[in-house]
């Protein structure tokens, strides 16, 4: 297979330039986004972390290699306690793989 493109990972509305990403919110509203003009950031990644974790799968990563190099996965849920408010806290993990002989995560090796 190929290499996972901005529309497989962000929605069919994804594009880019040399400057800048364009995701659009509708596509994000599949995964529990409201379009708002007030969208806080922590949604908006929430709901690009969802979006993005349906393509960047372990499973699509065996499938994919090496073209795929990030696999995101659920890692579960447990409960956390801060302060007075007890939270349900959602475990995901993002895997990147990189060669053996590179130290450092680059986003340009991606």
């Amino acid at each position: 297979m190929s290499e996972p493109t901005l529309a497989d990972v962000f929605g069919p509305n994804a594009t880019q330039d040399a400057n800048s990403i364009t995701i659009s919110k509708t596509d994000l509203a599949n995964y529990g986004l409201t379009p708002s003009a007030a969208n806080t950031a922590e949604s908006i990644y929430v709901a690009i972390l969802l979006q993005s974790a349906v393509e960047l799968t372990s499973n699509n990563f065996s499938l994919n290699e090496p073209n795929q190099q990030i696999a995101i996965g659920i890692a579960g849920q447990d409960l956390y306690t801060g302060g007075s408010q007890t939270y349900v806290r959602h475990n995901y993990f993002t895997s990147l793989y990189i060669p053996q002989s590179i130290n450092q995560v680059d986003p340009d090796d991606f």
